[in-house]
C-alpha cells in the first residue's frame, strides 16, 4: 500500500514537471518575445515644390514567430506640405486598404528584409523640415504563429523627414538682362547703327558742315539778311539764319576771327615802330644839315 502511494506521487511529481516545461517553453515563444522593425526610406529627402516622391515601407527584421503576411499602419504627415497620390503594394504584397491607414496582405509570411510597399506623395509647399510617419502598426501571420502590435510595445512607428525648397531656388531662368541675344544689346540696333542718319556727313546739323564749325559765313536768308540764332532756327520773316560760329554781322560784314585781330594788331604794332624810327632818323640828319 506505501509502495503505491509512493509510486503516485512519483508519477504527479512528473506530471507537475512536465506540465511546468510546457508552460515555460510556451512563454518563450509567446507574444511577448514577438517583435518587429520597420523603416520608411526615399532616394532624396532634400526636394522641390511640386516634386512627387516616393517613400519605401520596409522590413528591416522579424523576431519570435514565423514572418508577416499582414500590415496596417496609419499615414501622418502634413497636408499642407504634402499631398497623398496612394500606396502600390511590392514583392508580392496588395493594397487592400488605402484611407487613412494603409492595409497590406500577401499569401504566405515573410520575415526576411524587404520592401513591401511604396507611397507617393506630391510636394506642396516650401518647408525646412517636415516628416510622413506610420503609426498604430500591426503586423501578423494568419497561422497564429504570433503578431506584433503597437500598443504592445514591440513594433516601431518609422517615419523619414524632408526638407522642402521653392521650385526656383536651385536652377534659376537666365537673366533677360544678360541674354547675349537681347535686342537692346543688338550690334544692329538702329541706335548705334553708323549709318544712322542723324550721324549723316551731310545733315547740315552735323560737326562735318564747314560752314558751321570752321567760322564761315552761314545761309543766307531770302532777303539776304544773316542772324546769329542757333542752328536751324527761322526768323519770323522766313530768312535763314546762321550757326553761332557764324562771325557775320546785320551788314554782311564779316568780323575778324581772334587770329585774325592778333594779326591786324602786330602789323600796326611794326608799321608804328618803323614810322618812330624813320621820324628819329629824319630828325637826326636834319639836325646835320643845319
Amino acid at each position: 500500500m506505501k509502495k503505491m502511494k509512493r509510486v503516485g506521487l512519483t508519477v504527479l511529481l512528473i506530471l507537475v514537471m512536465m506540465l511546468s516545461s510546457i508552460t515555460v517553453a510556451n512563454a518563450e515563444t509567446g507574444d511577448e518575445e514577438c517583435s518587429a522593425v520597420f523603416s520608411l526610406t526615399t532616394s532624396n529627402t532634400n526636394v522641390k515644390v511640386g516634386d512627387e516622391v516616393s517613400v519605401n515601407l520596409v522590413i528591416d527584421s522579424i523576431k519570435g514567430f514565423n514572418g508577416i503576411n499582414t500590415f496596417s499602419g496609419v499615414k501622418v504627415y502634413s497636408s499642407e506640405i504634402f499631398e497623398y497620390l496612394g500606396t502600390t503594394g511590392q514583392n508580392g504584397w496588395e493594397t487592400k486598404g488605402d484611407g487613412k491607414a494603409i492595409v497590406l496582405r500577401r499569401d504566405s509570411g515573410v520575415s526576411n528584409s524587404g520592401i513591401i510597399a511604396v507611397l507617393k506623395f506630391k510636394v506642396l509647399k516650401e518647408v525646412e523640415s517636415s516628416a510622413i510617419q506610420l503609426t498604430e502598426l500591426d503586423a501578423c501571420n494568419e497561422d497564429n504563429s504570433g503578431d506584433v502590435y503597437y500598443e504592445d510595445g514591440n513594433v516601431n512607428s518609422p517615419s523619414v523627414t524632408f526638407k522642402v525648397t521653392s521650385s526656383g531656388s536651385e536652377q534659376k531662368p537666365d537673366d533677360p538682362n544678360k541674354n547675349p541675344d537681347d535686342p537692346n544689346k543688338n550690334p544692329d540696333d538702329p541706335n548705334k547703327n553708323p549709318d544712322d542718319p542723324n550721324k549723316n556727313p551731310d545733315d547740315p546739323n552735323n560737326g562735318g558742315n564747314t560752314g558751321d564749325n570752321n567760322g564761315n559765313n552761314g545761309n543766307n536768308g531770302n532777303n539776304g539778311n544773316s542772324g546769329t540764332q542757333k542752328p536751324g532756327q527761322t526768323t519770323n520773316n522766313g530768312s535763314s539764319t546762321t550757326n553761332k560760329n557764324d562771325k557775320t554781322t546785320a551788314q554782311g560784314k564779316t568780323i575778324p576771327q581772334t587770329g585774325e585781330s592778333y594779326v591786324a594788331v602786330s602789323i600796326l604794332a611794326i608799321g608804328m615802330l618803323l614810322a618812330v624810327i624813320l621820324f628819329a632818323k629824319y630828325k637826326i640828319f636834319e639836325n646835320k644839315m643845319k
